[in-house]
């Protein structure tokens, strides 16, 4: 029998595809009136199209995308989920990396666009002897980079280790596969812990008051910026604070993001006019949304918005197995 927190554990993994997916058509597109004026009402779900980007500030990157696909973080997040599916529900380093590798790497079978973090981490993979086969757990060939590829794995694994002593350690071990930066695990474990706040209480206000607390001294300055000024609006925060791919301007524009939220379907639209990277931030909002809010309702995930997700029937049998698998066990050792 499901519970109330195998639903918000598998709302919030299902919240951030979702809101990914329907980011997608603006991604990287960083004129905010551009969007506004192509998509008045409703910008979610938009074909990708590289006239939208003509003339004004953007780069556009998924010319081989379509409605209902995810970009290179959602991928990121399914190759997480496939490899704690093939472990029996735990983590492990070397198995993360090994999927990593085969889907992202040459010959695999990701197609679109390969962000800095991921093109790194596979050529640091290519080159090193201690790639081939099974990668040594504490080894890391992810890129010295602080941006938000950081987290994107984080919704499918914060929903299995929710309320477990070791998050905080897998949490290190999954953000180093890919960013192999002290500021970009410390941001890991700030997104980690609002997702879990998400999972355990359903309220966004603890989740983004979590997040704030499990801060470091290295990043506090930059979150505490989402909550000084609360009056003015997420896109005029953002658009001053930074609308690119960095995790010191997409971590804050989400917590301020959460400082007000109506529903899952109202804030990923938001979102998506905020312009820039909404894929990017999309993970962790829709995430925390997702586990808050649930499926249905007024509040909670269309399942329109589910149904658009090609492989939403694989994703929906990963999940379950993975949630209801035994507890998971520890396999990895840190730097």
């Amino acid at each position: 029998m499901r519970t109330e927190l195998f639903e918000r554990q598998r709302a919030a993994v299902l919240g951030a595809l979702v809101a990914d997916a329907a980011s997608l058509g603006f991604h990287w597109l960083y004129d905010q009136g551009r969007i506004r004026e192509l998509a008045p009402v409703e910008p979610s779900f938009r074909q990708p199209d590289s006239g939208d980007y003509a003339g004004v500030s953007g780069y556009f990157a998924h010319e081989k995308k379509g409605v209902g696909d995810l970009s290179q973080y959602g991928e990121q997040s399914i190759v997480m989920l496939d490899s704690l599916h093939s472990h029996g529900g735990s983590f492990s380093q070397a198995v993360y990396q090994d999927q990593f590798q085969k889907f992202f790497g040459y010959g695999g079978g990701y197609e679109g666009y390969i962000d800095h973090a991921t093109r790194e981490t596979l050529n640091r993979m290519e080159s090193s002897e201690e790639a081939m086969g099974e990668s040594p757990e504490g080894i890391y060939f992810g890129a010295n980079d602080e941006q938000l590829p950081a987290i994107s794995k984080l919704p499918p694994l914060v929903s299995r280790y929710v309320g477990d002593p070791e998050l905080k350690d897998v949490i290190e071990s999954a953000v180093r596969v890919t960013n192999h930066n002290a500021r970009a695990v410390a941001y890991g474990w700030v997104c980690a812990r609002a997702l879990e706040s998400a999972i355990l209480t359903a309220s966004p206000e603890l989740a983004r008051d979590a997040a704030r607390q499990a801060a470091p001294r290295e990043i506090a300055s930059e979150l505490n910026a989402a909550f000084v000024d609360e009056r003015v609006s997420s896109a005029e925060f953002t658009k001053k604070l930074g609308l690119s791919c960095e995790l010191k301007f997409g971590v804050p524009s989400v917590l301020h993001q959460l400082r007000r939220v109506d529903s899952f379907a109202a804030s990923v639209r938001d979102n998506i006019w905020i312009g820039g990277d909404s894929c990017g931030r999309a993970m962790l909002l829709g995430g925390v949304l997702g586990a808050c809010f649930g499926v249905g309702g007024d509040r909670g995930i269309p399942e329109s918005w589910l149904d658009r997700l090609p492989r939403r029937d694989m994703i929906e049998e990963r999940l379950e197995a993975v949630l209801g698998a035994p507890k998971p066990q520890r396999e990895l050792v840190l730097e």
